[in-house]
């Protein structure tokens, strides 16, 4: 039977010895996540509303009354808001439950097609090897999550798959993902 991150992480907070050998923290739990997240499927990855786990961080900041900015992880974030690592670990199920089960209200703006440029390569490229990209966003859906004040905006080409993630917080940009337009440091 197929399992998704989401399915195991609610069985480890039920049976956590079944997983770990361990006392279960939250970083234990940040290291297990990673190793699953760099094997799994992309759609073992995907909430039930449609989310994914890369989006949690984005729906954290909106979810949590004070939190580091976005550029830190989702385990230091919650940590920073508790007073020890039980009441974090703890607080993280709850969020995590949160952003699975919540209920998202989406709104669909047909757009003018729309031209994004984008780049493609890794840190250890040279600028000039990096892959120039162009996609044309024809659609756009908002997504409001009921249990965060984030909202995203996700961009659709012609072909519906997503090419553009803008996560934010009363329309002011957290941070665009997948495919950013081109800017001089890439």
């Amino acid at each position: 039977m197929m399992h998704n991150l989401f399915k195991i992480i609610s069985h480890i907070e039920k049976r956590p010895s079944m997983y770990f050998s361990d006392e279960v923290s939250l970083s234990l739990l940040e290291a297990w996540i990673n190793g699953y997240l760099l094997g799994a499927k992309k759609e073992n990855l995907t909430t039930i509303q449609g989310l994914t786990f890369e989006d949690f961080n984005y729906w954290l900041t909106g979810s949590l009354p004070k939190t580091l900015p976005e550029s830190h992880n989702w385990r230091r974030r919650i940590e920073h808001t508790c007073e020890s690592k039980e009441e974090s670990l703890k607080l993280f199920f709850v969020l995590l439950a949160k952003f699975n089960n919540g209920k998202v209200e989406k709104t669909e703006q047909v757009t003018e097609p729309q031209v994004l440029n984008w780049s493609r390569g890794n840190g250890n490229m040279k600028l000039e090897e990096f892959q120039e990209i162009e996609e044309v966003v024809v659609r756009f859906e908002i997504w409001v999550h009921e249990f965060s004040k984030t909202t995203f905006r996700f961009g659709y080409n012609k072909d519906n798959f997503i090419v553009y993630i803008e996560p934010s917080i009363e329309n002011e940009i957290s941070h665009c993902r997948r495919y950013t337009q081109v800017k001089e440091n890439y």
